[in-house]
């Protein structure tokens, strides 16, 4: 219910109510007590938005989405765990004699994989979908993202708590959270203002054929399901596929400029 009045609050964006369907999916299982699936909730939620409105399949929102979502959940996810249990500082410590600097790096490290096995997960997709729908190639986009993607957690925990504290009466405390965000909003905005000025933060880019980019896009997540079905064994090139795979589409079937 608090979901649902946050997206009805911020104006019913098409995105919103794709992402509250999915929760709502989710908890759904937790509450009738079933095995809780983000996969099936996402695969659920694209149905149901299909169903609603069919129209929406052909936008790039809708795919861009549901792509990115699902790249997340099938590559970044894995690969984040595998990254962490391949190489963990100080295994060999056990929790209790770790000293706090010891504790921080080992904290930092989970952290920084995980962003870092998520970004790559969202740039595979973006990267295609991008040059689809947008004729644009992003190539460093990874790198503000990660500075990105958790500052506007804050806005959005800003404006969350703003509306809470709005409803509940507190005008004074209300504003302080909504004049929060909208300064963290600034800075974020500031900063890709000054990111996009750099060489390398965009390309133009078209495919050379109008059909590649669909085609591609859907070789890539069926590779993401087949390597995620296979539990990405080594035996089928471990993680490799879906990166090798965009590479190619990129170097041979892009025209730059």
């Amino acid at each position: 219910a608090a979901l649902w009045l946050y997206v009805d609050i911020t104006g019913d964006a098409p995105s919103a109510i794709r992402a509250l369907v999915m929760v709502g999916f989710l908890q759904l299982s937790l509450a009738l007590r079933l095995p809780a699936n983000p996969l099936a909730a996402l695969t659920l939620s694209a149905v149901f938005t299909a169903v609603r409105s069919p129209l929406q399949v052909f936008s790039a929102s809708f795919q861009m989405s549901y792509g990115i979502v699902a790249g997340l959940l099938l590559l970044g996810l894995p690969l984040a765990a595998e990254w962490r249990a391949h190489w963990a500082p100080f295994r060999d410590l056990p929790e209790a004699g770790r000293s706090r600097w010891q504790r921080l790096a080992a904290s930092a490290w989970n952290g920084g994989a995980s962003a870092l096995a998520l970004g790559l997960a969202a740039t595979l997709v973006g990267s295609v979908s991008g040059v689809t729908f947008f004729q644009l190639l992003t190539p460093a986009s990874l790198a503000i993202n990660l500075i990105l993607i958790p500052v506007s957690s804050l806005v959005i925990m800003g404006g969350f708590l703003s509306l809470l504290c709005g409803l509940s009466g507190l005008s004074a405390a209300s504003s302080l959270f909504n004049h929060a965000a909208a300064l963290v909003l600034w800075g974020a905005d500031v900063l890709v203002q000054g990111f996009v000025r750099l060489p390398i933060a965009w390309l133009n880019a078209r495919f050379v054929l109008p059909w590649l980019g669909p085609v591609v896009l859907a070789l890539l997540l069926a590779s993401l399901l087949f390597g995620y079905q296979v539990g990405w064994a080594r035996r089928f090139g471990g993680f490799w596929p879906p990166f090798l795979l965009t590479a190619l589409a990129l170097g041979l079937g892009v025209r730059f400029g």
